[in-house]
C-alpha cells in the first residue's frame, strides 16, 4: 500500500537516494553544434538518477534543446508520429552526428600525434568510443602507434597495459622533452666574445689579397700560412684575415687543395672539437640526423659539419659493451670555449649506415641528443661533395 502510485522501481529508488537532495543536477542543452554522443550519455545520466520514465524521456529532452535542433525535432516527429526514445536517439545520431558510412576504426588506427599529447589523446577518445569494445592491448596499441616517434620509443620500453598508463607515460616524456628544450642555450641568449664580434665585424671590411701561382707555391714550400707571413701548424690564428684570390692549373689546384686539407687534418688530429648542437642535440642548418646500427642495436647519428672528430655518447658505448683501447683523460674543446673531458677512444667500430658498413675510431664524450657524432674527419673521406 505504500508504495502504491509510485513510479520508480526498487532499483530506481535505491539510486535515486545515492544523490544527497542539496545537490541540484541540471539536465544538459543542446542547441545542434556538437557531437550529440556525449549530450545523450549526460541525458541518461539525468533519466537514471531522477528515476524518469520511459515515455517522458523525449519529452524532457526535447525542452532542452534550442535553436537548429529544435527545429529538427519538429520536423522529425509530424515525419515519424510517435517518437520513442529509442528512435529518438537514433534520428538524433543520424542528424548531428558522423556519418554511419565512416570507418571509425580505420580512423582510429590512422590518427597521429600532430600537437601535444593532450590534443591527441582527445582525438583518441573521441573516435575510440565510435569504434565499440577493443581489449586493452588493442586500446593500448592504437594510442602509441600514433605518438610522436621521440616519445613513443620511450613509451613502447615500458610496456604499459592499460590505456591510462599509455597516457600518464606519454604527458611525462612529453614534459621531460619540453624541459630539455627549454635547458638548451638557444644563438641568442648566447654573449658573444670579444673574439667573435671582431671576427664578425672584419667579415664586411676584409681585404683582398691576391696571390699569384708562384707565390702560393713558395708559401706551400716554405710551410708558411696563405693568409699572413707566419708558420702554419696546429692551432695557428691569423692575426689578420684577407680574402685571397689566385689563379692557377688544375694541377697546382690540387696540390694547394690536398696541402690545405692535410693541414687542417693534422690539426684537427691534435685539438679536438665539438659543437654545441652535437653535444644538446639541436637541430641545425649545417647537421643532418640519420638513423644506423652498431652490431644489432639502433642509434641515432648526428654528421656535423662543425664538429672535427667522431665521437661516440659513453653511455651507448656501455650498453653496447665497447671500451676505449687507449685510456687517459684528455679535453675536447666545446665551440663556445668550455672544455670537456673524454675517457678515451675506441678503435674499429663498425657502424651501418644506410646499407653502408663503416670502420671509424670513436671518442668517448656524454652527448644528449644523439648516440654519435661524426664531424669534419670523417666528411673528408668522402672527397668533394657537389
Amino acid at each position: 500500500m505504500g508504495n502504491r502510485g509510485s513510479r520508480f522501481t526498487g532499483t530506481e529508488v535505491s539510486t535515486r537516494s545515492l544523490i544527497p537532495k542539496s545537490v541540484k543536477i541540471d539536465f544538459p542543452r543542446f542547441k545542434g553544434t556538437e557531437d550529440p554522443t556525449s549530450w545523450l550519455c549526460r541525458a541518461e545520466n539525468f533519466f537514471e538518477i531522477h528515476g524518469i520514465l520511459e515515455e517522458e524521456k523525449v519529452r524532457i529532452a526535447f525542452i532542452n534543446m534550442e535553436g537548429d535542433a529544435q527545429l529538427w525535432y519538429q520536423l522529425f516527429k509530424e515525419e515519424q508520429g510517435l517518437v520513442t526514445w529509442e528512435s529518438f536517439k537514433e534520428g538524433l545520431n543520424i542528424r548531428y552526428g558522423p556519418t554511419q558510412y565512416q570507418d571509425f576504426f580505420g580512423d582510429l588506427t590512422k590518427l597521429k600525434q600532430m600537437g601535444s599529447v593532450r590534443d591527441y589523446q582527445t582525438q583518441f577518445e573521441r573516435l575510440l568510443i565510435r569504434v565499440g569494445t577493443l581489449t586493452a592491448i588493442q586500446q593500448v596499441g592504437c594510442f602509441v602507434s600514433g605518438l610522436k616517434e621521440s616519445i613513443r620509443t620511450d613509451v613502447q620500453a615500458c610496456k604499459p597495459s592499460t590505456l591510462s598508463a599509455a597516457i600518464g607515460l606519454a604527458r611525462l616524456y612529453e614534459s621531460r622533452e619540453q624541459a630539455s628544450r627549454r635547458s638548451i642555450p638557444s644563438t641568442t641568449d648566447l654573449k658573444r666574445t670579444p673574439i667573435e664580434k671582431e671576427q664578425n665585424q672584419s667579415r664586411s671590411i676584409l681585404p683582398i689579397k691576391k696571390l699569384t701561382p708562384v707565390e702560393l707555391k713558395e708559401r706551400r714550400e716554405k710551410g708558411l700560412c696563405f693568409n699572413c707571413n707566419e708558420k702554419f701548424g696546429p692551432g695557428h690564428r691569423c692575426r689578420k684575415l684577407f680574402l685571397i684570390e689566385g689563379s692557377w692549373t688544375d694541377d697546382e689546384e690540387n696540390d694547394v687543395i690536398d696541402k690545405a686539407k692535410s693541414q687542417l687534418l693534422k690539426e684537427k688530429t691534435e685539438m679536438p672539437e665539438i659543437s654545441l648542437h652535437a653535444i644538446y642535440g639541436a637541430r641545425m642548418p649545417q647537421t643532418m640526423r640519420v638513423r644506423g646500427r652498431i652490431d644489432q642495436q639502433r642509434i641515432t647519428i648526428l654528421i656535423d659539419s662543425g664538429s672535427t672528430h667522431k665521437f661516440l655518447d659513453d653511455c651507448m658505448a656501455k650498453k653496447l659493451g665497447l671500451y676505449p683501447h687507449h685510456k687517459g683523460k684528455f679535453e675536447v674543446t666545446v665551440a663556445n670555449g668550455e672544455k670537456l673531458c673524454s675517457s678515451g677512444r675506441c678503435k674499429d667500430v663498425c657502424i651501418l649506415l644506410n646499407g653502408l658498413s663503416i670502420v671509424v675510431d670513436l671518442y668517448l664524450l656524454p652527448s644528449e641528443g644523439c648516440d654519435v657524432v661524426l664531424g669534419a674527419q670523417w666528411l673528408y673521406t668522402l672527397g668533394p661533395i657537389i
